[in-house]
This record gives structure tokens, C-alpha cells and sequence, in this order.
């Protein structure tokens, strides 16, 4: 069995087409193991509702298979969506983002931290206030997109982070500011899919590090340790 502890950053590497994407999918309840389940805390994935998977795991995909931003609102709105309160967002839907600061520092003061966090996930990333300070999306590239879809995962209250290539279109430098960010998210259990597992520290370094690779007969193997069935378990 793969068994994750809390706040472990584990690190799956593995030829194109082996199911490494699939390993997520199944974290995330968007497919279905052939044998064995998933469960988190013990709990078998399957039998908890779409909102309580929603709310333990966040799943950030390839770019070619990410969602939508809404790409007609602004940054700030997509990086506050999913972890502010309804209300808020409705009030701030449609809204700029000088707008949006004002209203939340004159109506909203317990969400004035969230507003902060979000601002700082996309600096920690590269994304300066020329990106988070835009009042629609249409004109990210493909590079700024991919980041501010990471830095929304960062800062929703989901405590399982599934992330699948997040750094396949990005230049040398801003994933190397991605994948630091992703380490230092100690506090949070991060599973990441990923080609380069070299740029993640050493196990060896840190214990709460654990690499695998996918074997093509859909074994997962530990690093210096014998191989693992594929049937994930989170505990």
C-alpha cells in the first residue's frame, strides 16, 4: 500500500502514459482504483460526499486539462473563489480590484488575512502586483495562468494538495520559485506528479520527502526501498 502521513511531500515520477496522473484522479475521487481503495483518515474515499472530498483535497491539474479561470472577473476574485465566503463573493462578483480591497476592508475584516495570503501565494510564485492587480484573466499567459491556478490551491483550506505537472510550462526560474513554494508548505500533505523529481530535496535530507517511481507494470517503487503495490491509502 502507498500510506501518506500528514504534512509528507510525496514526489511520483514515471515514463509518459504509465497512470501517473491517474494515481491523483483516484486521490481525488475522479476514478476508481481496479483493486484495492483510497481512504483518508481511514475513511474509504467512496463513501464520503463530493463536498467532503472537495474540502480535504485539491487538485490541480496539467495546464491542458486545467479548468477554466473565469476569465471575465478578476484575478484577486479567482484567488479568493473557493476559499472566501459566499457572501463575499457576491459581493465582490463583477467587481475591480481596488474595488474589491475597499470592500472588504470596510465590510469584510475577518477575510482581510485571506486577502493577504492570496496577494502573497502569487508573489511567492513570481506573480507581482502587475498580475494579481488585473481585472480579468483573458490576458494571462500560459505560464501566469498555470501559477495562479497553484496559488489557488495554496490558499483554499483543503489539507491534501494534488498537484500534476504544475510546472510543465514554466522557464527555469519561476519553477524553481513553484517547486520551493510546494516544499514549503509544510503544513499540508502534497502528492506531486512530476518529471524532475531531482529539483525536490533528498529524502535523505528530509524525512517528510518520499519519492517513488511508476514501474510499467503499475508498481510504485520508494526510492532505496522495495516496491509498493498501487492501491493509495492516505493516513
Amino acid at each position: 500500500d502507498l500510506i501518506v502521513s500528514t504534512g509528507d511531500l510525496v514526489v511520483i515520477s514515471g515514463e509518459s502514459g504509465q497512470g501517473k496522473s491517474t494515481i491523483l484522479r483516484m486521490i481525488a475521487n475522479m476514478a476508481s482504483p481496479e483493486q484495492g481503495s483510497v481512504k483518508i483518515s481511514g475513511r474509504p474515499i467512496n463513501s464520503m460526499t463530493r463536498q467532503e472530498v472537495s474540502d480535504a483535497v485539491c487538485f490541480v491539474p496539467q495546464q491542458s486539462q486545467m479548468p477554466d479561470l473565469f476569465e471575465d472577473q478578476s484575478v484577486i476574485y479567482n484567488m479568493l473563489y473557493g476559499a472566501a465566503s459566499k457572501k463575499l463573493l457576491v459581493e465582490i462578483f463583477g467587481k475591480t480590484y481596488d474595488e474589491i480591497k475597499s470592500i472588504i476592508k470596510t465590510y469584510f475584516q475577518q477575510e482581510c488575512q485571506l486577502f493577504k495570503d492570496c496577494k502573497q501565494s502569487l508573489r511567492d510564485v513570481g506573480l507581482d502586483k502587475d498580475v494579481y492587480k488585473k481585472d480579468n484573466c483573458k490576458k494571462l499567459s500560459g505560464g501566469q495562468m498555470q501559477r495562479v491556478s497553484f496559488a489557488m490551491a495554496v490558499v483554499k483550506p483543503s489539507t491534501i494538495l494534488l498537484f500534476d505537472e504544475v510546472t510543465s510550462s514554466l522557464d527555469p526560474a519561476s519553477e524553481t520559485k513553484v517547486i520551493n513554494a510546494i516544499v514549503g508548505l509544510t503544513g499540508k500533505t502534497r502528492i506531486v506528479v512530476t518529471h524532475s523529481p531531482d529539483l525536490f530535496p533528498d529524502p535523505a535530507q528530509d524525512p517528510s520527502v518520499k519519492k517513488y517511481a511508476l514501474d510499467s507494470d503499475g508498481s510504485l517503487s520508494l526510492a532505496s526501498a522495495s516496491s509498493s503495490s498501487l492501491a493509495p491509502g492516505l493516513g
